[in-house]
């Protein structure tokens, strides 16, 4: 089974973001990718994933996410933010975990990722990424197109 992450919460402003799509400025398509490539590519490291693969890029104020797979590996590089790890959506408390290193979650556990500090971007790793159908060679959100086509776009 892959990976599978269930949104409880999706946080102020989180997206999926990779190294970006670079070679179509001339056609108005901008680059898009993480705000921050050097943290992105260390939470893909830590997670084993090529370093340019897509990962959630998370901004002043990170997302609840359950895991819905046996298990997954993920990782938190960037800003300093709060992470806490609970059994399972109705736990009262949880385990808190330091950035930059990857963590081992089991299926019904729940990843809650409080206000960040140090910086505006915190990156969450997923072993094996995302399955999102790249457009243009990236999964990269591009916020400023969604509007105009009606949904989100990666």
């Amino acid at each position: 089974m892959k990976p599978a992450l269930h949104v409880l919460k999706p946080g102020l402003m989180t997206t999926v973001q990779d190294l970006g799509r670079a070679g179509y400025q001339n056609l108005g398509i901008g680059i898009s990718g993480a705000l921050d490539p050097i943290a992105l590519r260390v939470a893909n490291l830590l997670v084993g994933n090529e370093p340019g693969t897509g990962g959630l890029e998370v901004l002043y104020l990170g997302p609840a996410i359950e895991i819905e797979a046996d298990s997954v590996r993920m990782s938190f590089a960037g800003a300093a933010a709060m992470v806490e790890i609970f059994p399972d959506a109705s736990a009262g408390s949880g385990t808190r975990i330091e950035t930059m290193r990857s963590v081992l979650l089991k299926r019904g556990e729940v990843v809650c990722i409080g206000s960040l500090a140090g910086g505006p971007t915190l990156y969450v790793g997923v072993e094996g990424g995302f399955d999102i159908q790249p457009i243009l060679g990236s999964v990269s959100t591009n916020i400023r197109v969604e509007p105009a086509l009606g949904g989100p776009v990666p």
